[in-house]
């Protein structure tokens, strides 16, 4: 009876989260967050409540009968001065008003990073890859978590991220590598690209005029990850023509850099665009010849366990952690 509490509160968080672009001008995030918990207190306090025959409960013991199990239960009823209905109602507009306040809360932080207040404006900064570069009819983009910015004599350190674009082929990195670029960063003006962007966590864009790579990634772990990227593309582009390899390294490794754009405009017009986008099922052709080789070395369950688990965590540091692939190994683990 109480299996649609979870799938309902998520569906109302979820909405709450949707709503925000629509009510942020009906009241600021502190507001929302006080309508949330005072709703939830009220749904608290309508919720029926049992009363019981403490009698009646006592007389159960380990040898209880049949007989004396039922008196016990008869003996439990509902508070009639609770409502129900109207105590569900108020929880879940009260999670509603709790992911509006979330969603404000997270555009207020978007809207205070430091991208943003100096936008527009020429930057040099230094930052480390979270995406390869892909490939666009336009150039170039990516993104890259920044950790160091000058604008004029201005020097921070942050944590900030930010998507980048330039013109011609992309340049020779990939994810985890620390880059030094400069250029114009600014707010993109086109409101549908700039909402694309802030569900994304990000807020500027920079139009990078030079690109430099400085090393690879400063994390052994990382760093690790990008040397079995390397081999399994060298393999890859050695046994397939360069169309069929680009498309071999989107399934398994989510890197779409050698991806032909006409091939990834069929995928998505035929409705399987989302075969080449790391998750569930490229979690299941890593980790499925991974469980075999441990059952074929007749390893007992935790070694198992702990191989299938290295295998997930892994191939979510190789893919980049995005969010799809991050669901699918935690649902793997």
């Amino acid at each position: 009876m109480t299996g649609w509490i979870l799938p309902a509160a998520a569906s109302c968080f979820w909405a709450g989260l949707l709503a925000w672009p629509h009510v942020r001008s009906w009241s600021s995030p502190p507001e929302w967050l006080i309508a949330g918990v005072g709703l939830l207190a009220a749904a608290a306090a309508f919720a029926p409540r049992r009363s019981t025959d403490g009698r009646a409960l006592e007389r159960i013991a380990p040898e209880i009968t049949r007989a004396r199990a039922v008196e016990a239960v008869a003996s439990i009823r509902v508070d009639p001065r609770g409502s129900p209905v109207l105590a569900v109602a108020m929880a879940l507009l009260g999670l509603v008003a709790l992911a509006a306040e979330w969603g404000g809360v997270h555009d207020a932080r978007l809207d205070s990073t430091l991208l943003a207040r100096i936008s527009p404006g020429h930057v040099i900064a230094v930052g480390s890859m979270r995406t390869d570069p892909s490939i666009g009819a336009f150039g170039w983009s990516a993104v890259v978590d920044l950790s160091r910015v000058k604008a004029g004599d201005d020097i921070w350190s942050l944590h900030e991220s930010v998507w980048v674009s330039g013109n011609g082929s992309a340049p020779q990195v990939v994810r985890g590598d620390v880059v030094e670029l400069e250029g114009r960063v600014q707010i993109p003006g086109d409101a549908g690209f700039a909402d694309a962007l802030r569900r994304k966590g990000l807020v500027a864009e920079l139009s990078a005029s030079s690109f430099r790579r400085l090393g690879g990634a400063s994390n052994p772990f990382v760093r690790a990850t990008q040397v079995f990227r390397a081999f399994v593309g060298r393999s890859i582009t050695r046994l397939f023509p360069p169309k069929e390899a680009g498309l071999l390294m989107g399934l398994a490794l989510g890197d779409d850099s050698r991806l032909d754009p006409g091939l990834a405009r069929d995928f998505k017009a035929t409705g399987l665009g989302h075969l080449l986008v790391v998750s569930g099922e490229n979690v299941a052709m890593v980790l499925g010849p991974m469980l075999g080789l441990a059952l074929m070395l007749r390893l007992t369950r935790w070694p198992r366990f702990l191989l299938g688990f290295a295998t997930v965590v892994f191939f979510v540091v190789s893919t980049g952690g995005e969010p799809s692939v991050m669901r699918a190994g935690v649902m793997a683990t």
